[in-house]
């Protein structure tokens, strides 16, 4: 990537990328002009996943057999 040279790494303005967040400082580094975008498939993942770790919570914390323990698993 360092061959690009200067001048068509100025050049790129956007790039989209997953949220590993390792990726950000290396791309700051070699395209200083870009934006950096989230991937939208990443991003949905990561909503799922947060919303199901909070269902998952609900559950634990009302017990089996309650309606409020029952009504996440719908």
């Amino acid at each position: 990537m360092k061959n690009l040279g200067h001048i068509y790494q100025a050049k790129v303005l956007q790039l989209f990328i997953d949220l590993y967040s390792p990726y950000r400082p290396l791309i700051n580094e070699l395209f200083p002009n870009a934006i950096i975008i989230a991937d939208h498939f990443h991003v949905v993942v990561q909503a799922f996943q947060a919303l199901n770790s909070v269902r998952l919570q609900v559950m634990r914390q009302t017990g089996s057999g309650s309606h409020d323990w029952r009504a996440p698993k719908r």
